[in-house]
């Protein structure tokens, strides 16, 4: 039996933030194409799983965007979709991302009688100057607000936080994760703030209106959120990725394994078959389904060489470290750079695993793309 992760992209948003180049649309609540959008979610779900035999789903995340924007009258009608393919019912992880301002205590006790188990809070920063300079639509009391919402339905909730942000220093982020230690998540996941072209975050840096934190604030800040983690019982168990005993993300986690997974709605990826597909915009998207045809906009079927590279670099990401013995066909050039990597002292090698350092971590995505 095949065994799957569905994502589904909520492209929507009330307010795009200034640093986030995920494909997202600015609306207002209620938009009336949120029914165009579903429309088009159910045929294309109807389109792809028709085609789908034997298959377990293991687990299942809305993304986006901000997913906790539409009414769950849709989501009812997405998981009654799902459950002509499958028992929504067996999946044993259903994530919704939500940011604070759209937590409802009537549509979060409603997600949790349909299936949704685990909410991924998009908190950011718990300095109400911050949110406003990344564009964020809440405050410091919405977070508490929403948090106290949500604690009466879930157990497994995960924070987001971000570090890096221009304004802030070490102990603004101390003071940051020991605030949200204080919720008492199951889960933490802590990123670098990163300047992607064509946000505002970035043309803010570009004309020196902000100033990027340099690589040596952003190591000590990483390290001291990650020792402040670890020594209140949180495993860090993945580069970005802390948790409770047991309540490990199995879809990232699928992910990070290189498992297969189905992308659902616009600008969705897919990885199945030894193939990436990625889904069109919302223009694209719609007129596809419009016309009975999936809405793949491209896909590629990756050889040999780079499905066994890819995989293994997704594994890496795991503090776990990677098995060798599941990579025997990778070049010479490859096993060149692990060891030279070794040498440095940012992999460790013992057996048949080979695993990041503290070091490692540190510089992860150097060695990603010099190993890719």
């Amino acid at each position: 039996m095949r065994n799957i992760s569905i994502y589904i992209h909520i492209p929507f948003c009330l307010k795009r933030c200034k640093y986030c180049d995920f494909y997202s649309i600015e609306v207002k609540k209620n938009e009336e194409y949120f029914e165009s959008f579903i429309n088009g979610l159910e045929k294309e779900i109807n389109l792809r799983l028709n085609k789908m035999n034997n298959f377990k789903v293991k687990s299942i995340y809305f993304g986006g965007g901000t997913p906790s924007i539409i009414h769950e009258s849709f989501y009812e009608r997405i998981f009654n979709k799902f459950n002509n393919y499958f028992d929504v019912s067996n999946v044993k992880e259903i994530t919704i991302e939500a940011n604070p301002e759209t937590v409802e205590t009537s549509k979060f006790s409603n997600l949790k009688k349909l299936g949704v188990n685990r909410v991924s809070l998009g908190v950011q920063t718990f300095e109400d100057t911050s949110l406003s300079n990344l564009g964020r639509i809440h405050n410091t009391k919405k977070i508490y607000e929403s948090v106290d919402i949500l604690k009466k339905f879930y157990e497994n909730i995960n924070i987001d936080l971000i570090f890096g942000i221009p304004n802030e220093n070490s102990e603004n982020i101390e003071k940051n994760i020991f605030k949200a230690l204080n919720l008492k998540p199951k889960h933490i996941s802590i990123y670098n703030l990163e300047y992607h072209k064509d946000t505002k975050l970035f043309e803010d840096l570009n004309i020196r209106k902000i100033y990027k934190w340099n690589d040596i604030k952003e190591k000590k800040g990483y390290i001291l959120l990650r020792n402040i983690l670890i020594q209140n019982g949180f495993n860090h168990y993945e580069i970005s990725n802390f948790s409770v005993d047991g309540f490990q993300s199995i879809h990232n986690i699928n992910y990070w394994l290189g498992g297969e997974y189905l992308g659902f709605g616009p600008s969705a990826y897919s990885f199945l078959d030894n193939s990436w597909y990625k889904n069109g915009n919302l223009f694209f998207y719609l007129n596809s389904l419009k016309k009975n045809e999936v809405p793949f906009l491209k896909r590629e079927v990756l050889s040999l060489n780079k499905l066994n590279k890819t995989l293994f670099i997704l594994n890496l990401r795991l503090l776990s470290g990677v098995n060798l013995k599941k990579y025997k066909n990778l070049d010479h050039f490859f096993y060149e750079k692990l060891n030279n990597f070794i040498k440095e002292g940012l992999l460790i090698k013992s057996d048949n695993k080979i695993k990041l350092s503290l070091n490692g971590i540190l510089v992860g995505n150097r060695i990603f793309s010099d190993l890719l």
